[in-house]
């Protein structure tokens, strides 16, 4: 394959992620209502916008906030780390044995 066409095939590459990202960002404006119905709240807008893949400045544009606020509502959904868990897995485990 020639340098040219490997170019041509990343510049689809970039035009259909586009496209999927429009047709994302369309969806959810057409059926926003539906969508945001019971999602009153912007937090739960992202996480809703956010499952759906979207980045995070589109999200931002579609909510009416930044996309600093997008990044750190999803941070804040992300799970606790596991050693933290664990942790508490074995205390609860210890009070069983207690028991």
């Amino acid at each position: 394959m020639s340098k040219e066409q490997k170019e041509i095939l990343k510049k689809l590459d970039t035009l259909n992620t586009n496209i999927e990202i429009l047709t994302q960002v369309l969806a959810v404006n057409v059926g926003k209502e539906v969508f945001f119905k019971e999602k009153k709240q912007k937090e739960q807008q992202i996480e809703f916008l956010l499952e759906l893949g979207l980045p995070r400045n589109i999200i931002a544009s579609i909510v009416a906030t930044t996309p600093l606020t997008v990044s750190v509502t999803k941070s804040q959904k992300k799970p606790k780390p596991k050693a933290k868990m664990e942790n508490s897995e074995q205390k609860d485990k210890g009070e069983e044995k207690i028991s």
